[in-house]
């Protein structure tokens, strides 16, 4: 026992005299104390055997576990960070390759013992660790960071297999998915913008190959993903699509747009020429359902506008097309025509062919009647349309007619003037044969005033000075003198500014001057309206006409009208109960 107080006494004293040499020693004698105590260490661990290194370690483990059992964790660690920090300092380019290794192997060795639990616990503390140092490292540092783990990453993926690739991008997507659902609005915002500049920079510097070889990637990786989805990710997608390209094209140039179109007539042109007849006639028949089912969704004004650019487009391509083009369209028409005749039911064939025969064997009067449908039809759509729709309609027709005029050809030009003199004179040169009941049958290819028989307008009466013909009874202008009406009174202001044009609400008041009469009236038009058929262009009435008055109180819940309102006292109540009648105005 006296002994063993000697021996610890001994003990106690060297490591006191350590204590005080490494205190008091210079760095360069630290340094060489650190140098002689690694390689004393290295070449001990060189001679040892496997059972002896295996002992170290576990002896390691059990007083490293002692000592933190007794130690605040946040100390040992910020000590170790400190000794960490100041030896990697120090140490040389072969000694850091050589730690990384060990700290490699180390760390596959410890990953494939360590159970679900611990696993999942060092990725959290990773995950915090690497956030920390992240908010604290400077720009430098961070431009270096991911440097290096460019370079590591390329590295490490050219000595990968194919199944540790597989794996790799598995575990990648399962990781970005779970990442992407606990995102927030603003987070996502953030990484898609650090995507598209980062996807921007380095497609700017990749190299003619790479970029195609990236396209092809692209294509097989969303054919490969399309072929996996179901029907409402697919839609989804669709449907993502669409409003990512509309607002896109929203805010394109026009430069842009011109260059977007033209790419894709141009990728267009090119999958249609390597596609085969059964590609080809399935993406006719989904373009068909696609038009259509558009079609029943589309506004009337939206259909105009489409009709519209129609038209344009097939007359600018037909003014240019050779003969060659215009003999292949037309083929092409002919063979679409007869395939679609060969599909077409029995019951559709029978109503072509019935408003086939109808229209070649319709007679003058007939064809006069159907034109006047159509006429009046478009004369309803034409009067139920507002000042703009008309002034729209009016603008796009003339546009339209600049256009095709200003690229057709001089011999295009002769033919369009030719074909409108033939035409002109051909109306002229109608006679005018069947003159019972013509006034009910009228038709524009009619010359009437080439046609009268009544001679001209040149007898002057000689009292009211009032031209008539010559065999126009005498009288019927004045009753020979007894008749005389007062000259008319030039209008006063601003009734005559406002009919002269002088005014500055002229256009206002001419284009509302019957709704602008039609309130000021005292009483209404009454008679028996006679209606004649569907097309009756004459306004008839049968007995006698009559002008209504109202009572001078309006019934009860109702709106002053006509002879009532000028029984309002107020002038200003007066005006508004007119106008509201009419709200154009």
């Amino acid at each position: 026992m006296p002994k063993r107080k000697s021996n610890l006494s001994k003990n106690t004293r060297k490591a006191k005299t350590q204590r005080f040499q490494r205190k008091n020693e210079s760095q360069k004698d630290r340094e060489s104390r650190h140098t002689n105590c690694r390689l004393g260490i290295s070449m001990s661990r060189s001679n040892e055997s496997s059972s002896e290194r295996n002992e170290r370690l576990q002896l390691d483990r059990t007083r490293h576990s002692s000592l933190r059992s007794l130690e605040s964790r946040e100390k040992r660690l910020q000590i170790d960070r400190i000794q960490h920090t100041v030896s990697r300092s120090l140490q040389s380019r072969d000694s850091r390759k050589q730690r990384l290794e060990d700290d490699r192997i180390r760390h596959a060795f410890s990953r494939t013992i360590e159970s679900e639990g611990s696993r999942e616990q060092r990725l959290e503390d990773d995950r915090v660790r690497h956030a920390f140092s992240r908010t604290i490292e400077s720009e430098g540092s961070r431009e270096q960071r991911l440097e290096d783990d460019r370079i590591r990453h390329a590295f490490s993926r050219i000595l990968e297999s194919d199944d540790s690739r597989e794996q790799r991008l598995e575990d990648d997507r399962i990781r970005h998915a779970f990442s992407r659902t606990i995102e927030s609005e603003g987070s996502r915002e953030q990484r898609l913008e650090d995507d598209r500049i980062r996807h921007a920079f380095s497609r700017t510097i990749e190299s003619e190959g790479s970029r195609e070889q990236r396209l092809e990637d692209d294509r097989i990786r969303h054919a490969f993903s399309r072929i996996l989805e179901s029907d409402d990710s697919r839609e989804q997608r669709l449907e993502d699509d669409r409003i990512r390209h509309a607002f896109s094209r929203t805010i394109e140039s026009e430069g842009s747009r011109e260059q977007r179109l033209e790419d894709d007539r141009i990728r267009h042109a090119f999958s249609r020429i390597l596609e085969s007849d059964d590609s080809r006639e399935q993406r006719l028949e989904d373009d068909r359902i696609r038009h259509a089912f558009s079609r029943i969704l589309e506004s009337v004004e939206f259909k105009e506008q489409r009709l519209k650019d129609d038209r344009i487009r097939h007359a600018v391509s037909r003014s240019q097309e050779p003969d060659d083009s215009r003999e292949q369209r037309l083929e092409s028409d002919r063979h679409y025509h007869q395939k679609q005749r060969e599909f077409e039911t029995q019951e559709q064939h029978d109503i072509r062919v019935t408003e086939q025969c109808d229209r070649y064997h319709e007679s003058q009067g007939q064809r006069i009647e159907r034109l006047a449908h159509l006429r009046e039809s478009v004369s309803a759509i034409r009067q139920s349309e507002t000042n703009f729709d008309r002034k729209r309609r009016l603008i796009t027709a003339r546009q339209t007619t600049s256009a095709l005029r200003d690229i057709e050809s001089e011999e295009n030009r002769r033919q369009r003037l030719n074909n409108d003199h033939v035409r002109r004179t051909n109306r002229r040169n109608i006679a005018w044969r069947e003159k019972f009941n013509s006034g009910f049958n009228y038709d524009t290819q009619i010359n009437y005033s080439a046609a009268s028989e009544i001679g001209p307008m040149n007898v002057c009466c000689n009292y009211c000075k009032a031209l008539r013909w010559k065999d126009e009874s005498k009288g019927i202008c004045c009753s020979s003198g007894k008749v005389r009406l007062d000259s008319i009174q030039q209008p006063p202001e601003p009734l005559k500014s406002l009919l002269c044009g002088e005014h500055d609400q002229s256009q206002h008041f001419l284009n509302n001057i019957r709704r602008y009469n039609s309130a000021f009236q005292m009483t209404s038009f009454g008679a028996k309206e006679v209606h004649e058929g569907n097309y009756m262009p004459t306004f008839k009435i049968q007995g006698q006409l009559y002008h209504l008055i109202g009572s001078l109180l309006p019934v009860d819940n109702a709106r002053e009208s006509f002879l009532q309102i000028y029984f309002i006292s107020d002038y200003v109540l007066q005006r508004d109960a007119r106008l509201q009648c009419f709200p154009q105005i």
